[in-house]
């Protein structure tokens, strides 16, 4: 399973995509950051979780490094992670909840570039480059984990780009097209 990772610090926001795999007794960390020219580059560390205090304190031992870190729920089903005396806002989707994000609308932002969340086959592409869209329009219909899943234009703007068409294969993270706002 991938999350998608957003975390908010010192007035800076990073999102990074993360998967785990273990490998024989490690379980690895691997930090997917998806650049603007659509690259990945990926960050992987070995990782040992230990719970200090029953679901609030945690010790991760990070490539080598210890880290001790205060886990506070919100009210939001984030966190808030608290790390020698600084804080970090965390929210956290996984895959499924990523793409009903996606599909309500509510990507974060007016982000122009729109990303396969997850590996799957371009069912359908409803829109031309130049074209005109409303917020809550079908762009394009991603089949994903068995589902077809329409992805939707998240505020009104014009289709400036379609990297994909019909029948395409994608794996996460693709560039799938681009609608700048209007």
């Amino acid at each position: 399973m991938r999350y998608f990772v957003k975390v908010e610090a010192d007035g800076r926001r990073i999102e990074r995509e993360i998967f785990f795999e273990k490998e024989g007794d490690v379980l690895m960390a691997h930090l997917v950051r998806h650049d603007e020219d659509g690259t990945e580059e990926v960050e992987v560390y070995p990782i040992d979780p230990c719970l200090l205090e029953k679901g609030r304190s945690l010790h991760l031992l990070v490539d080598g490094r210890g880290f001790d870190v205060y886990l506070q729920p919100t009210s939001k089903g984030n966190l808030d992670v608290h790390y020698k005396g600084d804080l970090c806002h965390v929210e956290i989707l996984d895959e499924r909840e990523k793409i009903a994000q996606r599909v309500q609308g509510k990507g974060g932002g007016t982000d122009p570039e729109i990303r396969a969340s997850m590996p799957g086959v371009v069912v359908a592409v409803e829109v031309q480059e130049g074209q005109q869209v409303q917020k809550g329009q079908t762009l394009l219909v991603l089949e994903a984990m068995k589902m077809q899943n329409p992805i939707q234009a998240e505020a009104d703007g014009l289709v400036e780009q379609i990297q994909v068409k019909a029948g395409d294969t994608v794996t996460g993270g693709d560039l799938l097209l681009r609608v700048v706002p209007a």
